[in-house]
């Protein structure tokens, strides 16, 4: 069985501090059940209250540890996080590949 990566750019919705924000999420399949997942922020607030992306490591369900600043980036992480498994609920084929 050969491993082969497959690279997914998709948007992703999710609510933060009251408002509905949008973002590039450009998903890296690693395996049956690994995706690293870079959110890419189009919004100048957010690239300059925070960072212009943020790296995720999922495996199965559950996303590996990110460290934050500060409170409003744990509750910026947590939304990202949210929107992601969200998104891949509704949005993945029966081979486990996220759909565009």
């Amino acid at each position: 069985l050969k491993h082969y990566s497959v690279m997914v750019t998709t948007e992703i919705k999710f609510l933060f501090q009251g408002v509905i924000f949008t973002a590039a999420a450009h998903v890296l399949q690693q395996g049956s059940d690994k995706h690293e997942i870079i959110v890419r922020f189009n919004t100048r607030y957010l690239i300059n209250q925070f960072k212009q992306f943020y790296k995720f490591t999922l495996t199965g369900n559950r996303f590996a540890a990110i460290f934050a600043n500060n409170d409003a980036e744990t509750s910026l992480i947590k939304s990202l996080q949210e929107a992601i498994l969200q998104h891949f609920r509704s949005h993945t084929s029966q081979e486990g590949f996220p759909v565009i």
